[in-house]
């Protein structure tokens, strides 16, 4: 379970000051370790896809909160009668938007949180055809952040390229 952790010496003014900073952060205590996670971090890593990044987004360190607030502004731009989260980083967003599921929708939403190449969309979009039988004109893909231009039936809440 994810706890987060505030400073007894903390005053109000700060409380508001740290809720406004950016980049964001989130101080986390993990098995008894104190961790702070930034949301934007310049570093080489492999990517999902095998290629290597030299910046990285880390969905973990989104609140609940956060994550909350992201499925309440898709829930206003689509409507939709199921949610499927691409694992291990969409598991929280679908939480968050099956209280929006609707009946009056043949919608299927596919939801990550970022997009790198878009393999693991297309796959999740394959599987859910496949095994799901959902029709492919009724799939919509919802990402919080595009490192590229996703493809056409896929919309990102954050774009993070130049058009």
């Amino acid at each position: 379970m994810r706890k987060r952790l505030k400073s007894s010496r903390q005053s109000a003014a700060e409380d508001v000051v740290n809720e406004m900073s950016w980049p964001r952060h989130e101080i986390l205590e993990i098995k008894g370790t104190i961790v702070m996670i930034d949301l934007f971090e310049m570093k080489t890593f492999v990517m999902h896809s095998g290629d290597i990044g030299h910046w990285k987004i880390e969905c973990d360190a989104l609140t609940d909160e956060d994550i909350e607030t992201l499925a309440y502004i898709v829930s206003e731009k689509f409507k939709f009668a199921g949610v499927y989260g691409v694992p291990t980083g969409a598991i929280r967003i679908e939480k968050a938007l099956r209280k929006y599921i609707t009946l009056d929708s043949e919608n299927f939403l596919i939801v990550d949180d970022v997009l790198t190449t878009g393999a693991s969309m297309e796959e999740a979009r394959n599987k859910m055809i496949t095994v799901k039988r959902v029709f492919w004109h009724n799939i919509i893909g919802v990402v919080l952040f595009a490192r590229i231009p996703p493809p056409e039936w896929v919309y990102p809440v954050f774009q993070l390229w130049n058009k």
